[in-house]
This record gives C-alpha cells, structure tokens and sequence, in this order.
C-alpha cells in the first residue's frame, strides 16, 4: 500500500496484504480478524465509539483518551473529531493534523508538516515541535499552540481562532498580537512558559 492509507478517513475498515508506506492517514492498527492481513481503523471513529471488542497493535485506548506509540507518521491526525478526547501521538507527523476538528485535544511529541490546524473548527492542536508551512490555514475556531516555529504563511485564509507559538510568520488576515490572560492560562496549563510565545490572531 502506497502513502497516506486512509487518509481523513472517519469511519470504516481497511485490511492490508503486505506493507504500509509512511506517511499513513487517519488510521491505526488492530488485531486482524483475517489471517495474513493487517487490519486498520479509523482514529476518529474509536474515539467516538470506541474499540467495540477490538485489541490495539501498538497504541492504548480508554474512553476518551488515546496514546499512539507506533513508530508510523501521520497524515490528517484527528480529522473531523467532535468529541472531548485526548490524542497523543509519540512521534512526527505530516499533513494537515487537526483538519475540520470541532472538539478533544491532539498533542503530537514531535514535529509536523504542512497545513497543521487547517479548517480547524474547535479544540486544540498541541505541536511540541516545528511546523511547516500554513499552520491555520482556513482555521475557524479553537487553538493551534506550536511550541516551536509555526512556518511561514501561517494564519492564511484564517476565520478565526488563535495560534500561540515561539515563531512563525503569519500572513494577513493574522497578525500578532499580546498574549490575554486565557492564553498564558492554557498554556502553563500545558507546561509551556507563556513568556516564550507569542499569540497571532
């Protein structure tokens, strides 16, 4: 299977004879139900409904939180989450991770790619890392936090919303601006010293 296997996928199930190609989608593994091939699922739709009798293959789950330690990079993380679960994910990844999510939180332990955030609707996208190009592009609502450099042409196209990082050039209608009270909240809240960001908006 080629690159970005599953990618944004929501629901649904693809089995696999043979290898994987990083970066993959949306997805992870499961033990498979068909001898000799490996079974994925979609990010989004565990932490919606849940395992429903299925065993992980390296990652851990408990209703509204999951820990993925697998070694894969990831394209479009979380896409279209609109639940109040946790994500994280040990290691870098790729395209547009958080894109159309209305709600939970995805923290990646690592860098991502480009389109980090893009049409981010709710919830809050946790970067530990370096982006690459247009961070928040098209983004609506919640929080892009990139404890790192967020890229250039960050905030394209941007509705709404707030990113905090260290670094980035954004592009209008985003600008920089003071961090507020709530920012420096959420982010000790998260372990970051809020004196090393800066909000664009």
């Amino acid at each position: 299977m080629d690159t970005r296997m599953g990618i944004s996928m929501v629901s649904g199930t693809i089995y696999v004879k043979g290898k994987v190609k990083d970066p993959v989608g949306n997805v992870v593994e499961v033990k498979s139900d068909r001898r000799g091939y490996k079974k994925f699922l979609s990010v989004t739709d565990i932490l919606k409904s849940g395992l429903r009798g299925e065993k992980p293959v390296n990652f851990t789950f408990t209703p509204g939180r999951m820990v993925i330690d697998d070694g894969h990079v990831r394209d479009t993380l979380c896409a279209r989450l609109d639940v109040d679960a946790e994500v994280i994910h040990k290691g870098d990844v790729d395209l547009s991770t958080g894109i159309l999510m209305r709600r939970g939180t995805v923290r990646v332990n690592g860098n991502a790619g480009k389109n980090t955030g893009a049409l981010l609707s709710g919830g809050t996208v946790i970067i530990d890392g370096d982006c690459d190009d247009f961070s928040g592009i098209d983004m609506r609502d919640g929080y892009l936090i990139v404890n790192g450099n967020a890229g250039k042409l960050m905030g394209a196209q941007r509705k709404g919303g707030v990113i905090l990082a260290r670094d980035g050039k954004p592009v209008p209608p985003t600008s920089e601006h003071e961090l507020k009270d709530e920012d420096k909240e959420i982010l000790l809240g998260l372990g970051f010293r809020p004196q090393l960001f800066r909000r664009f908006s």
